[in-house]
């Protein structure tokens, strides 16, 4: 897994990670657009593009916001630590550091709670279980606490050489 530092070779979970999430992007526009045909062209609307499109679009969002991460395209607002002293600013970029592996961390252990606590809970229209969009929930927070990870261990490495 890379720090997002050198250059290398995507693993295959870079890449399936991104492929999901333009799937689920796919998924989420021919659901859009078959609901809106039906509705407006045929007499019978498609029940099933609706929540098609919101499971679509949680593996979109969650799935995307892991890759954007991998990329290093969070936002980071640095006006306050541009001006504190070197060391005070790479002790406050730890403290963050350790605040978002801590975070996702969390959102992970929450996300497998409520994919297990949702496997018998059916959504209305296809029956599927609404785990589903939870499971996303899950896959991105985890995707994104074991980068987190890396590039924690990454840094400590660099400080103590």
């Amino acid at each position: 897994m890379s720090d997002g530092t050198g250059p290398r070779q995507p693993g295959r979970y870079d890449i399936a990670e991104e492929v999901v999430a333009c799937a689920a992007l796919l998924v989420v526009v021919a659901a859009v657009c078959w609901g809106v045909l039906t509705r407006y062209v045929t007499a019978q609307p498609a029940a099933w593009a609706g929540e098609v499109a919101g499971m679509g679009f949680a593996w979109l969002i969650f799935l995307g916001a892991a890759a954007g991460f991998k990329r290093r395209l969070h936002v980071s607002i640095d006006l306050l630590t541009n001006h504190l002293p070197a060391p005070l600013e790479r002790a406050l970029a730890l403290v963050v550091q350790v605040g978002i592996l801590v975070f996702a961390t969390y959102v992970t252990w929450l996300g497998v709670g409520f994919t297990i606590g949702n496997l018998d809970n059916p959504s209305p229209v296809l029956r599927l279980p609404q785990s589903i969009i939870y499971l996303a929930v899950t896959v991105g927070f985890f995707s994104i606490a074991i980068r987190q990870a890396a590039r924690l261990v990454c840094g400590l490495r660099e400080a103590s050489a």
